[in-house]
């Protein structure tokens, strides 16, 4: 029994070593309504980053970075969490979908060193 529990205790320890040790994403969460983002200015670290879109409207919605070829679709009340790697600089985002970019549905992301 004891010698289960030092095992245990072991397995902890060594998981825990390793979780410290890997590199954190960062994460950014964009809520998408009629007709904006919000927030609508992100800074973010140049890297990976984790985008968390939530379509929070009532009608299907889109973001497209500029500069990337995809584009992430939310239906009303989904949401779809995506990877994205952004070197520095100044990025517009927007919602390709109808008229909702001339509608103001436009952000920036501001990508520091």
């Amino acid at each position: 029994m004891i010698q289960r529990l030092v095992s245990f205790a072991a397995l902890c320890l060594i998981a825990i070593a390793l979780l410290t040790g890997c590199k954190r994403i960062p994460s950014v969460i964009i809520l998408a309504t009629e007709y904006e983002f919000l927030p609508s200015i992100i800074e973010v670290k140049a890297g990976q980053i984790r985008i968390d879109l939530r379509n929070v409207g009532n009608s299907s919605h889109a973001l497209r970075v500029e500069g990337k070829q995809e584009k992430v679709i939310v239906a009303p009340g989904e949401r779809k969490i995506f990877l994205i790697t952004l070197s520095v600089g100044r990025y517009r985002f927007t919602c390709p979908l109808g008229d909702h970019e001339n509608l103001g549905m436009t952000g920036i992301i501001l990508v520091r060193p």
